[in-house]
C-alpha cells in the first residue's frame, strides 16, 4: 500500500476532494466525531500511561482520528470515482511541497472551523491565527472581536488556493 507511494499532482489532487468530502461529512456529524473523540481519548487514558485528554495532546488525536476518516474517504470513495488529476507532464518537487502545504492547511482550517478544540498551547500564535485556530486556542475567555478585525484573508488563501494553484499548474503543464 505505502510501497509506490509518492507525492504526486494525483495524489494530492485525491486528498483535496477527499478534504472537501469530509468538510460536508463532518458538518453532518460533528456532535458524533466530538463524543467518539472525547470518549476514545478518555478510553485511552485510562488504559494506557499517555494522557491523551491533555490540551495539546488531545487536539492532535483529534486530527489523527478526522485524518483517517478522510483517508478512508479518499480511499473507497475518491479514487474509485476518478476524481482526481491525471499524471500529465513533470511535477516539480516544488509544486508538490506547496500543494501538500495548501491541502493540509485547508484541512486544518477547516476542523478548527467547524470544531472548538483548542490547539495545541506551545502552537506559535501566528500559525494558529493561519490555521483558524486562534479563536479556539487563544480567545477561549476573551472578546473575539480582535480575531474578526484580524487576518480577514484567511478563508480565500484556503478556500480558493489549492484549486487556483492546481488549475494552473495542469494549465502549465498540459501546454508544455
Amino acid at each position: 500500500m505505502f510501497a509506490d507511494f509518492k507525492l504526486r499532482r494525483k495524489i494530492l489532487s485525491t486528498y483535496y476532494i477527499a478534504v472537501v468530502f469530509s468538510y460536508f461529512i463532518f458538518r453532518v456529524i460533528a456532535p458524533f466525531i466530538t463524543t467518539w473523540v472525547r470518549e476514545s481519548a478518555r478510553f485511552l487514558t485510562q488504559n494506557t500511561t499517555f494522557n491523551f485528554i491533555e490540551s495539546g495532546r488531545f487536539w492532535l488525536f483529534f486530527l489523527f482520528f478526522c485524518f483517517i476518516i478522510t483517508f478512508l474517504i479518499r480511499r473507497f470513495v475518491v479514487e474509485p470515482l476518478g476524481f482526481f488529476i491525471e499524471e500529465e507532464g513533470d511535477d516539480t518537487w516544488w509544486e508538490n511541497v506547496i500543494m501538500a502545504i495548501l491541502i493540509l492547511g485547508l484541512y486544518i482550517y477547516l476542523l478548527n472551523q467547524l470544531f472548538t478544540f483548542p490547539m495545541p498551547e506551545w502552537t506559535p500564535e501566528w500559525l494558529a491565527r493561519l490555521l483558524g485556530g486562534y479563536k479556539n486556542t487563544f480567545l477561549a475567555f476573551s472578546s473575539q472581536t480582535e480575531e474578526q478585525l484580524s487576518w480577514p484573508i484567511l478563508p480565500w488563501i484556503w478556500y480558493i488556493g489549492p484549486i487556483v494553484f492546481m488549475y494552473f499548474r495542469t494549465k502549465v503543464i498540459i501546454k508544455k
